[in-house]
């Protein structure tokens, strides 16, 4: 989703609702999201406990579309990860 050229950059806090559908529907076109340990580990189902947990759950989040996710973490101030296609 662009509106006049934007990138759409979502912070999903709460999580609570993130996966519902009418929700779910506005995920194709986030292209990035900044969140922390708690909303990545609700999002993916990956509990976070290492700078490698924050990879696989940037990995997981790129899987279903997302192109660039930033996960505040308390092991490391900010992890992000972009896959490019």
């Amino acid at each position: 989703m662009r509106v006049s050229g934007a990138r759409v950059v979502l912070d999903p806090a709460p999580p609570a609702h993130a996966l519902d559908e009418p929700v779910r529907r506005l995920w194709s076109g986030v292209y990035a999201l900044t969140l922390n340990e708690e909303e990545a580990a609700a999002l993916t189902g990956i509990r976070i406990d290492s700078g490698h947990d924050v990879v696989r759950a940037a990995r997981c989040l790129h899987d279903r579309g997302i192109a660039l996710a930033v996960v505040k973490a308390a092991m490391a101030a900010a992890s992000p990860y972009r896959m490019t296609a």
